[in-house]
């Protein structure tokens, strides 16, 4: 689906909404369902959390507050979810950026972006394995610049 044709679905569906409010939310949920299934193409999560946010307001605005209530609980899941994804890719970003900075020397830089790596990654479940290679380049690149300090 490209973004135009969601904009005209969208557009289509507001004004199926003023006269049949179910038939608008059942069409937005299986919209949300094709917008899932077809990610690659142009629309994306942005249009996921848009039409979720719709539906919401729908049911909202015909004095369904339980049903929009629970949208807008399932629009803030998949903020969340988006957050958590977001928040691994920064943390391996920031890895990343360590194991560069440590190539080139840059070892205290790298030990600050580590540090930042590792506040950010505590939160999140699980290991990041990225960040423990980063750690272990700067343990690495930590130890060699002792024995080096020590013997020359």
């Amino acid at each position: 689906m490209t973004h135009k044709k969601w904009v005209s679905e969208i557009t289509r569906l507001f004004r199926v909404a003023e006269r049949s409010p179910d038939e608008a939310i059942e069409r937005l949920n299986h919209l949300v369902g094709s917008i899932e299934a077809e990610r690659q193409i142009d629309t994306g999560e942005w249009h996921v959390a848009q039409t979720l946010g719709i539906i919401g307001a729908i049911l909202a605005d015909n004095g369904r507050h339980r049903a929009a209530g629970a949208a807008f609980l399932r629009l803030a899941k998949h903020h969340q979810l988006e957050l958590v994804y977001h928040e691994r890719a920064y943390v391996s970003a920031l890895a990343s950026q360590a194991i560069q900075l440590i190539s080139i020397g840059q070892v205290a830089r790298a030990a600050s972006t580590v540090r930042l790596a590792e506040r950010r990654a505590a939160s999140l479940k699980g290991r990041n394995k990225l960040l423990d290679v980063a750690g272990k380049a700067l343990a690495t690149s930590r130890s060699g610049k002792s024995r080096t300090s020590r013997t020359g």
